[in-house]
């Protein structure tokens, strides 16, 4: 039989090991609770949600937010062929109105920015060419500028102010019978015409997907890409990459996985609180309802607010407090 102060040892050991285990617990806890039927998507802390579909032409839909355009404060770009579509509203729940068109040299509509002059840049298209458009409102009145890229397509583009330089973000090496491919290239540029080759900055050979149509916002200090997660064509979710210095990209993972949407375009929406994802391909039901249609999210961090950063208020830069 054990002595007496065997026993007390041994309850002695049990509870150091289990108040270590609790402090351990303690010191380690991120201050998140996971519960039944909750998904957290990496370090986008807020799940994103259905919001709705805006028009039923498939192709990738460019956002473009003026907050202080009295007509359209919300403008979005697509293109059916080399017909272009320019449609606004002043409330995303709202019908979008078309404001303008006009038939395109070719290609598809990519992405928009505006540089620190307030000149807008549109992006696009072209086979495997990439080629620019500019001016200063959004709308039919922005200019053929020529071919900035041949052989990559598909990109996603972000202006950095403090540095004054763009950052454009293609396809690379094509996935077979797909409109991905399995990397991303990053090109520089001062002025958003030539730019320098900087090499793959994403890639995922052995990742069983593939990739293409970035989009970048930044919030406070961080970076966040999404684009197509794509196991076959047409059906897609959208994964998300984070990045300090928009070079390096770590891997946050699937951002959406509940609907079938591709080329995401995330913009934050002041009047709503939220941010909003429109995508094409949009598919609720895997049987072909494809569309232009949109998503919501309160953004990265669960309990804060966003604002625009009002130093550059076109820019897609947002502010968290």
């Amino acid at each position: 039989m054990e002595s007496v102060l065997e026993c007390e040892k041994k309850k002695i050991t049990t509870m150091f090991l289990f108040y270590w285990a609790i402090a351990i617990l303690i010191l380690t806890w991120n201050g998140t609770i996971q519960t039944v039927g909750a998904q957290e998507y990496g370090i986008w802390k807020s799940k994103w949600h259905v919001g709705g579909q805006i028009v039923d032409d498939d192709n990738d839909p460019v956002i473009f937010i003026d907050l202080d355009n009295e007509n359209h404060k919300y403008m979005m770009l697509y293109g059916v062929g080399t017909d272009w579509y320019f449609v606004g509203t002043n409330n995303i729940k709202e019908k979008w109105v078309q404001y303008d068109a006009f038939t395109s040299v070719g290609g598809t509509p990519q992405c928009v920015r505006s540089d620190a002059e307030g000149i807008l840049f549109l992006y696009t298209t072209f086979r495997t060419e990439t080629h620019l458009y500019s001016g200063k409102t959004f709308d039919a009145k922005l200019q053929y500028r020529g071919k900035v890229l041949d052989g990559y397509n598909d990109c996603g583009c972000f202006f950095e102010p403090e540095e004054k330089k763009w950052y454009l973000y293609c396809e690379d090496d094509s996935a077979p019978g797909e409109p991905c491919g399995y990397a991303l290239r990053l090109f520089t540029s001062k002025d958003g015409f030539s730019f320098t080759d900087e090499g793959r900055v994403i890639s995922l050979k052995h990742g069983g997907w593939h990739t293409g149509d970035p989009d970048i916002v930044k919030i406070d200090d961080t970076y966040y890409m999404f684009c197509d997660h794509c196991e076959k064509h047409p059906f897609y979710n959208t994964h998300l990459f984070t990045s300090q210095d928009l070079f390096h990209w770590k891997d946050e993972g699937i951002a959406t996985s509940h609907i079938w949407a591709g080329d995401p375009c995330v913009r934050y929406v002041p009047e709503e609180g939220q941010f909003i994802m429109w995508n094409e391909f949009w598919n609720t039901t895997g049987q072909g309802d494809y569309g232009i249609g949109y998503q919501v999210s309160l953004g990265p961090e669960m309990g804060k607010s966003y604002l625009w950063d009002d130093r550059y208020r076109r820019m897609d830069i947002y502010i968290s407090q």
